[in-house]
């Protein structure tokens, strides 16, 4: 990365200046290019521009595009503290998109390590985007919704065949 060539060319000062621009002027739309950013800033050394760019990214980074980035939780975690990695998976539980199963699939894999309340978040919109197997999954609830789940998300009551007359 351009970061690091500096650095080596002993540019210091003109990379200081480019880490600074990226890290207070990196468009925050194009999640996929913001970890690897984020992960570059931390190798050069450059851990303070590092952490204002997680810091922008968990606040304003727009989270309810199809384009989530695997990664970006992991990248804000190591660049800035826990509260802004929470702050980031507490808005993308809110406001991802969960229309695509891959998609879904791979959000709940970042999230997954961020415990309550963004586990909870997600279990509440799941089903409504017909991700009940995967809330049943996520939550190993097989045994608690056996006989389906109610349109207030509770578990039905149990039921036979006998009872559809």
């Amino acid at each position: 990365m351009l970061l690091e060539e500096l650095r080596e060319a002993g540019a210091s000062e003109q990379g200081m200046v480019l880490a600074d621009r990226i890290a207070a002027e990196a468009p925050l739309r194009g999640l996929s290019r913001l970890p690897g950013l984020i992960w570059a800033l931390l190798e050069v050394g450059r851990a303070d521009e590092a952490t204002n760019l997680a810091r922008r990214v968990a606040a304003d980074a727009p989270v309810d595009t199809e384009e989530w980035m695997p990664g970006l939780l992991d990248a804000v975690r190591a660049a800035s503290t826990d509260h802004d990695a929470r702050v980031l998976a507490e808005r993308a539980a809110t406001h991802a998109p969960l229309n695509d199963e891959l998609d879904r699939a791979a959000l709940i894999g970042d999230l997954w390590d961020a415990g309550e309340p963004v586990l909870s978040i997600l279990a509440e919109r799941l089903p409504g985007a017909g991700g009940f197997r995967q809330l049943v999954e996520l939550g190993n609830l097989k045994e608690h919704f056996k006989f389906g789940r109610e349109p207030d998300g509770s578990p039905a009551p149990p039921w036979t065949w006998d009872d559809l007359q």
